[in-house]
C-alpha cells in the first residue's frame, strides 16, 4: 500500500479549515437572528438563506472529506459492537445537527426559511446517505471479506 500520510495530513488541513468555516457560519446565523431588529426582511431572510446553504455545503464536504482520508488509513479497527454504535451515532449526530438551523427559523416565525431549510436538510441527508453513507459502508464490507 503507497503512503498517504502527506495526502491525509493535507486532508486534515483542509477538515479543519472547513470545520473553522462551518462554526462561523452558524454563528454568523445565530448573531444576526438575535441583533437584526426585521429578521423577517426579504434581505434578510436571503442572506440567511444563503448562509443555511453553505452551512449545508461545509458540512456535507466535512463529511466526504473524512470518509475518503479514512479510506486511505492503512489500519483501521475491525468492526465490532462499540464501532458500529459509536459510527451509528456519529451518523445520528451528523444528519440531526444541521436541523437545529431549522428549529432557530422555527423561533423566529420565519415560515419560508423553516420550509427552505428542511428542504435543504432533505437533499442533505438523502446525499449524505449516497455520497458518504452508502460508499463507506461498501468499503467497509469489501475490507472485511
Amino acid at each position: 500500500m503507497s503512503d498517504y500520510s502527506d495526502y491525509i495530513e493535507h486532508m486534515s488541513n483542509v477538515s479543519s479549515g472547513l470545520y473553522l468555516l462551518t462554526g462561523f457560519t452558524f454563528t454568523v446565523i445565530t448573531f444576526l437572528l438575535i441583533g437584526l431588529k426585521d429578521v423577517s426582511s426579504t434581505a434578510t431572510q436571503t442572506t440567511l438563506f444563503y448562509l443555511t446553504i453553505l452551512f449545508y455545503l461545509f458540512m456535507f464536504m466535512i463529511g466526504w472529506n473524512s470518509t475518503r482520508v479514512l479510506q486511505l488509513c492503512s489500519k483501521i479497527p475491525k468492526e465490532s459492537k462499540g464501532v458500529n454504535l459509536f459510527n451509528i451515532s456519529l451518523y445520528l449526530v451528523y444528519i440531526l445537527f444541521p436541523l437545529s438551523l431549522t428549529f432557530l427559523f422555527h423561533q423566529w416565525n420565519l415560515t419560508y426559511l423553516v420550509l427552505g431549510s428542511l428542504s435543504i436538510w432533505a437533499t442533505y441527508s438523502i446525499l449524505v446517505w449516497f455520497f458518504i453513507m452508502k460508499p463507506l459502508r461498501k468499503w467497509r464490507n469489501e475490507l472485511a471479506s
